[in-house]
């Protein structure tokens, strides 16, 4: 059965709208689904994290630039360009915390653990380093977990390119379904199987 002409324009402009979307977004589809799938079976790449341990004397005039800090508190940016320049660290981001004469400061970073820790007692700034690797890394991009304010506009770019092709993949459908007869089965089925499972489980 052929398709109405009045369809022929509006499937050429959804095909369009369908391949480009689709080129666009199909390598971090890919890894979308990658990283959800080692998200779910965390077992199976799971490397022994690398830790890095640096210990410096801490100086009176940073000591004097984090004093009557609280949590939660800005770091003062001479401070921050202070410990990027002793640490070698990108500083933006950094979230502090405060306990007594102890300042730590955690500091986004995927894959990584990174924790600046000042001991104004013991005249102390200490950086502890965690490198969880490849598959970490990619999996906090997958969470937008200790990332730039950036990839959360990234991600919602991809999300919306996503939205585009599955939309224009549904027209097409639409368009196509009088000529495959299994076409609203499979969506169906698609819909039915995933709710069915979850009704399953949670009254397992």
């Amino acid at each position: 059965m052929t398709i109405p002409s009045v369809f022929k324009p509006w499937r050429m402009y959804v095909r369009q709208i369908h391949w480009i979307t689709a080129a666009f977004s199909v390598t971090c589809l890919c890894l979308y689904a990658l990283t959800g799938f080692f998200l779910n079976n965390e077992g199976l790449l799971a490397p022994a994290p690398v830790t890095t341990r640096v210990e410096r004397p801490l100086s009176s005039a940073l000591a004097g630039e984090l004093d009557g800090l609280t949590d939660g508190s800005a770091l003062p940016a001479r401070a921050a360009n202070d410990i990027s320049h002793l640490f070698g660290l990108d500083m933006r981001g950094a979230k502090i915390r405060v306990a007594g004469e102890k300042v730590t400061i955690n500091l986004p970073d995927p894959g990584k653990r990174t924790t600046v820790s000042v001991d104004q007692a013991k005249s102390l700034i200490v950086l502890d380093r965690s490198d969880r690797g490849a598959m970490a890394f990619l999996t906090d991009l997958h969470k937008g977990k200790n990332v730039r304010p950036a990839w959360h506009y990234f991600i919602d770019v991809f999300a919306i390119s996503v939205l585009i092709f599955s939309i224009s993949g549904f027209v097409l459908l639409v368009i196509q379904a009088r000529m495959r007869k299994m076409t609203w089965p499979l969506v169906a089925s698609g819909v039915v199987l995933p709710i069915a499972f979850l009704i399953l489980i949670l009254h397992l």
